[in-house]
């Protein structure tokens, strides 16, 4: 069930541009470098991004899910006003996993058809972090390194389907500027369900 799985540990010159980053599932989802450089990952090589850069994948079908389990390992430090983005696929109407516009307290967000769960606390630290998000038609659920937040959204049902590229490290809605990522990002994978509790504890 997953409508797609990038490992992005491809390695290609600095700051290049349309090379590809490779969907793992039969459904090729590539996405294609823009600017991003390669370094450590949480598994193996993950890729860096400036806050100017980004991965795009090509808007299909498939990526239009209306459940999902959205997830990445990201590592930043970066707290400032901009709310910067991980995997987006319009925030507004539609998913994304991002960072707080608040420079104060570094939390991450699982957005779902511009409803938001925020994580507990700060995890722009420098470290490694699992990020997960999760909707089921009712509720929308943040996990950090496995575990689930304690706010959550609900009332938004299936999520909006969308003509936007999927994007890594950049925003998608229209009505907000790039909001680029600054720090690394590993292993993304996004789900046409939700996987539940036992499931991201278990991937974490």
């Amino acid at each position: 069930n997953y409508a797609g799985v990038w490992h992005l540990e491809e390695e290609y010159g600095v700051e290049q541009s349309g090379n590809t980053h490779y969907d793992s599932t039969t459904n090729n989802h590539n996405g294609t470098q823009r600017y991003n450089d390669q370094t450590n990952g949480m598994v193996s090589g993950g890729q860096d991004f400036d806050g100017t850069d980004h991965i795009a994948v090509a808007d299909a079908d498939s990526l239009d899910v209306t459940d999902a389990t959205v997830s990445a390992w990201i590592k930043t430090s970066q707290k400032d006003t901009t709310y910067r983005r991980i995997v987006d696929k319009n925030a507004t109407s539609g998913y994304a996993l991002h960072m707080s516009g608040d420079s104060s307290n570094g939390k991450a967000y699982a957005s779902f058809d511009n409803q938001s769960a925020i994580s507990n606390g700060d995890i722009a630290d420098g470290a490694w972090h699992h990020v997960v998000g999760t909707a089921d038609g009712t509720t929308g659920y943040i996990y950090i390194d496995g575990i689930r937040q304690s706010t959550s959204v609900s009332g938004f049902g299936s999520l909006t389907q969308n003509g936007n590229t999927l994007a890594f490290g950049q925003n998608q809605s229209s009505w907000a500027g790039n909001e680029g990522f600054i720090g690394s990002i590993d292993e993304v994978r996004i789900s046409n369900l939700d996987r539940g509790s036992n499931w991201v504890w278990a991937s974490y």
